[in-house]
């Protein structure tokens, strides 16, 4: 029976390395909402907290050759090539290609309190292996996922929204939309189930099918605590 791999990244905290802004707004989008950063040039992490929106980097509409303009205005930009994990938290959007065109990011945590994709968002960055959608989310602007190679994980309950969103105007350029969609659901404990079937050890199991006896579903916040310190662990399920 054919094995996959879920890879869930970890949120690690107490970094060595702490960049900042001296300005919480300044990736705010707009005067309600906060948000603050911090890179961690150790881990390759960059950690986005606050409230309410993020700012849009650049207008909704195309713009062909004027992202990298646009691009400068992120301010993690100076480190957007060294990027390999984003961790978001407590935004309620991302902004207009806030990660676009990040080749060497691979893993994306995005909170439960998303609502909207940005334009070009996550469009040209070919090692991101998976991005989990929220249950609340509400819109996929324009080519969010635009040159997208990894699996996108959608609620179950937004299946046919997420479908729709991303086959008319958020299409994937190097995947079909049927083959970057994935589903999941969620219990009512918050645990998680792919595709039908349930999470099984945190051991990465190499030895075929052997040795895979269903055990609970985890939390991302229980995978955390018992992964320790590893940045990445993997989750195998049939």
């Amino acid at each position: 029976m054919k094995k996959e791999k879920f890879i869930i990244v970890l949120m690690i905290t107490g970094f060595m390395t702490f960049n900042s802004l001296a300005d919480e707004l300044t990736c705010a989008g707009d005067e309600n909402s906060t948000c603050q950063w911090q890179y961690d040039e150790n881990t390759h992490t960059l950690t986005i907290t606050g409230t309410g929106a993020m700012m849009d980097y650049g207008p909704s509409e195309a713009v062909g050759s004027m992202k990298t303009t646009y691009w400068a205005l992120r301010p993690w930009n100076a480190y957007a090539s060294e990027i390999e994990t984003v961790v978001i938290s407590g935004m309620t959007t991302v902004g207009n290609r806030a990660f676009q065109g990040m080749g060497n990011l691979t893993n994306v945590i995005l909170p439960d309190s998303i609502t909207s994709i940005g334009q070009s968002s996550f469009a040209d960055t070919p090692s991101v292996e998976s991005i989990f959608l929220s249950d609340s989310i509400t819109e996929i602007r324009n080519a969010a996922f635009g040159g997208f190679w990894g699996d996108i994980y959608c609620p179950e309950n937004k299946k046919t929204f997420c479908y729709e969103e991303m086959n008319d105007h958020g299409r994937l350029y190097n995947k079909t939309v049927d083959d970057a969609l994935k589903t999941y659901t969620k219990e009512s404990d918050g645990r998680y189930v792919l595709d039908g079937v349930r999470y099984k050890s945190f051991t990465d199991m190499s030895n075929g099918q052997n040795g895979l006896n269903l055990k609970r579903i985890y939390t991302i916040d229980e995978a955390n605590a018992v992964a320790g310190e590893r940045n990445t662990f993997k989750i195998r399920y049939r």
